[in-house]
């Protein structure tokens, strides 16, 4: 993955004075300029800060706040609530997420995070390139963000020593936090990779376990079939469209195919379930059906045939 150099003069009191100024609604960048107590240069650096945290979004017309950014501008610094905001923007932060993963484990062991750490990790594993100064100023805002977050307390290089974050004692679980992927928030790019060939994806072996989604209906739970008994609550609806040029026997012939497979489908299934039609009442009844479709079945032949004549005149 390749990364944008990250601008320098960026930082959390910045970026909360624009998301401060922008809670009202979104504004041109020039009119950010004339509100905002900072140069362009620093207001152009934070809004591009602030876009990668998520806390703005940056398009031609406009920047503007997000909900993030909103609810973070009413925190002070040191806040429990900022710090849930920054964790949650420094997992969307690409090169910030793995700049922090790539440094946790000797971390955990010295318990600092210094300028030069971070310098080197720019430089040796996410191939950034810049003068010195650049990247260093870069360096100290990625402290200052991990000091925001929660990760550790930045302490200001003097007397020889380095600008550096000494590491609190939750780093370990806040690490965690960021570089873990929440489905909740998203899926981030390292996901939307294609699969490693090696380390492919095993697929659960499902050859001899008994699935329930390809059950039968009529199935319990061992896979056995259950007794079905159909009443005369069951119909069934077929739509037929006619031209008016069909044969009378032809529809009579389709109509007559359809009820008997119907029938049929119906038989079949009651024999398969070790099912019942039921008792004689229902036979009868069922005969009075079939006699009352056959009825009907007339009729329509008979207006049929009348309408055709009817027709020919």
């Amino acid at each position: 993955m390749s990364y944008a150099t990250p601008r320098k003069d960026a930082s959390v009191g910045n970026l909360l004075s624009l998301c401060e100024i922008l809670r009202e609604g979104p504004l041109p960048r020039e009119e950010i300029y004339e509100e905002a107590d900072i140069g362009r240069s620093l207001v152009g650096d934070t809004i591009e800060y602030g876009s990668r945290l998520g806390f703005l979004t940056d398009s031609e017309e406009e920047i503007k706040a997000t909900e993030r950014g909103i609810g973070a501008s009413y925190c002070d610094e040191g806040d429990s609530d900022l710090e849930e905001h920054i964790i949650e923007g420094l997992s969307e932060h690409d090169l910030y997420r793995d700049v922090l993963e790539t440094l946790a484990p000797e971390a955990q062991d010295s318990g600092v995070i210094t300028k030069k750490d971070v310098l080197r990790t720019f430089r040796t594993e996410m191939g950034l390139s810049g003068s010195e100064s650049t990247l260093g100023d870069a360096a100290i805002t990625f402290l200052q963000t991990l000091d925001a977050g929660g990760c550790g307390d930045y302490i200001v290089g003097r007397r020889g020593k380095e600008s550096r974050v000494e590491v609190t004692e939750d780093f370990e679980n806040i690490v965690e936090k960021i570089t873990t992927v929440d489905t909740e928030i998203g899926q981030s790019d390292r996901d939307a990779s294609p699969k490693s060939s090696a380390n492919p994806e095993v697929e659960p072996d499902t050859s001899e376990r008994d699935i329930p989604s390809q059950r039968s209906p009529n199935q319990d739970g061992r896979g056995q079939h259950k007794s079905v008994n159909r009443t005369q609550s069951d119909s069934f609806t077929v739509s037929l469209e006619l031209s008016g040029d069909d044969e009378p026997e032809s529809v009579e012939q389709l109509i007559l195919a359809i009820r008997r497979g119907l029938e049929k489908d119906l038989s079949n299934e009651l024999t398969n379930t070790g099912g019942v039609r039921g008792d004689s009442t229902n036979n009868q009844d069922s005969e009075e059906d079939s006699d009352s479709t056959d009825q009907s079945l007339d009729s329509f032949m008979s207006q049929d045939t009348t309408n055709e004549e009817n027709g020919g005149e």
